[in-house]
């Protein structure tokens, strides 16, 4: 069987939301995989990909702007899509609803309907372990979401619709959920947040702590994005990308305050 990663070399590959945390770091295993490696954006923050900015191709394309997708879209022809473009606001405040629907709805949306006139390998949707809510632990694909903020119910959304879209029009669709993900670039999450605070010594506020998550390192997480834009199995899943370990938030903020001696 061919390699999964050898998969990828000289491949057209497009990544959304490739300045991102979780994107920036697939872009880099891309570009290391020799693949041809092409990022829509919509901001100029190039700090996550400086170092590979020279070996890809940005389009800034405004992805609400159908027309403008697909006139991209068709210049790039892309055979393998990585759909990570998403807000990540995950706060339970109504006034969020029409944000979260246009920025990951019908981002996912528009990005299917003009890939669904083309030709293309796979389409690997970005979905978030926050879909299952307060639903039952251990977390399994086959339970019932249970959103419980308009970022989760627009992520469900985007869900059941790529889902439709393989079932209905057999479009070459996985969906993943990846659970909590940490690693270097990622600033705005629990670790490198506590981390940050800990190196300059400052206070850091949170909880009791006694809540549980399932921590999941960068590299493992685009492992898994490899390895699904690969494997003909993986189409039309929905995949759980997590450690498989359930940790305390307390007991994991004692270990990092340990091993930075802070």
């Amino acid at each position: 069987m061919e390699d999964y990663k050898n998969y990828y070399k000289c491949k057209r590959v497009l990544v959304t939301g490739g300045l991102g945390f979780i994107g920036s770091h697939l872009a880099d295993m891309l570009v290391g995989l020799e693949a041809r490696v092409a990022i829509l954006h919509r901001r100029h923050n190039f700090r996550n990909i400086e170092h590979i900015k020279n070996r890809i191709d940005l389009y800034n394309v405004d992805l609400l702007n159908f027309e403008e997708l697909k006139k991209n879209l068709h210049i790039i022809e892309p055979e393998i899509i990585f759909h990570l473009a998403s807000p990540t606001n995950v706060v339970r405040d109504a006034n969020l609803i029409d944000t979260n629907f246009d920025n990951i709805f019908t981002f996912t949306k528009n990005m299917v309907m003009v890939l669904n006139e083309m030709e293309f390998k796979a389409f690997i949707n970005t979905g978030t372990c926050e879909e299952y809510g307060n639903g039952k632990v251990p977390f399994r694909e086959d339970q019932a979401p249970n959103p419980v903020s308009p970022y989760s119910a627009a992520k469900v959304a985007s869900t059941y619709f790529c889902k439709m879209m393989n079932e209905s029009f057999n479009s070459p669709i996985v969906n993943l959920r990846p659970f909590l993900t940490y690693g270097p670039r990622g600033t705005s999450l629990f670790v490198p947040s506590l981390i940050i605070s800990s190196l300059e010594k400052k206070d850091f506020k949170m909880t009791k702590g006694e809540q549980t998550r399932d921590l999941i390192y960068v590299e493992d997480v685009v492992d898994g994005y490899l390895r699904a834009g690969f494997f003909q199995d993986a189409v039309g899943e929905v995949i759980n990308i997590g450690s498989g370990k359930e940790y305390r938030i307390i007991d994991t903020a004692i270990k990092i305050v340990e091993l930075i001696k802070s």
